[in-house]
């Protein structure tokens, strides 16, 4: 009992899925890396800049809140799956043996 295998639109939408899901925790990955870094990085950091000419100062300190973890990590997934949107409706319209062949 053999078949060939056919593109039919369930087999595309599945490739889809996959390529759309990939790009999704590749950007959910990368969101939390940086948000890993910067509170290791910047959470209480202290600096200050001057103003040579009037000879004043200005300190600040950076507070790397969960709040702003999160919306770091949620801006970098929705970017993430923004940025593969594209590439996967492409992968989707070409047969799927045409698409592996390519990579």
């Amino acid at each position: 009992m053999t078949e060939k295998w056919r593109d039919t639109e369930w087999a595309q939408h599945i490739w889809y899925q996959g390529k759309v899901t990939r790009r999704r925790v590749v950007g959910w990955g990368g969101g939390a890396i940086g948000a890993i870094g910067a509170y290791i990085g910047f959470d209480g950091f202290t600096t200050s800049t001057i103003n040579w000419q009037t000879f004043s100062q200005v300190a600040f300190a950076f507070k790397v809140s969960p709040q702003l973890l999160v919306r770091a990590i949620t801006w970098a997934a929705f970017i993430g799956l923004f940025g593969g949107l594209f590439p996967a409706i492409r992968a989707a319209r070409i047969p799927i043996a045409a698409a592996l062949r390519e990579t």
